[in-house]
């Protein structure tokens, strides 16, 4: 036996291998979408009302800050307005 039939029975062998190897992974690849499809869908129709719910759960505390930072602002102004001030 030659080189090149060593070679050559060396690369037939690698090629079937691998093409096993593909077949698998692609067998293991469609079963993981099957599995994974339900887990997702489910993921998001549980995570729409959950967005929603934190929106409507963050409204007041976004106002209640806002008012806050006003508050803030004017009492600023009132310090920075203050007797000594030239403007005044």
């Amino acid at each position: 036996m030659g080189i090149q039939e060593n070679i050559e029975e060396f690369v037939g062998k690698a090629k079937d291998a691998l093409g096993g190897l593909a077949d698998k992974a692609e067998t293991v690849a469609g079963d993981l979408a099957e599995k994974v499809g339900p887990l997702v869908e489910k993921a998001k129709d549980t995570a729409g009302p959950l967005v929603e719910k934190a929106k409507d759960a963050a409204g007041p505390l976004v106002e209640k800050a806002k008012d806050a930072a006003e508050d803030l602002v004017d009492k600023a102004k009132d310090v920075l307005d203050g007797p000594d001030d030239p403007k005044s």
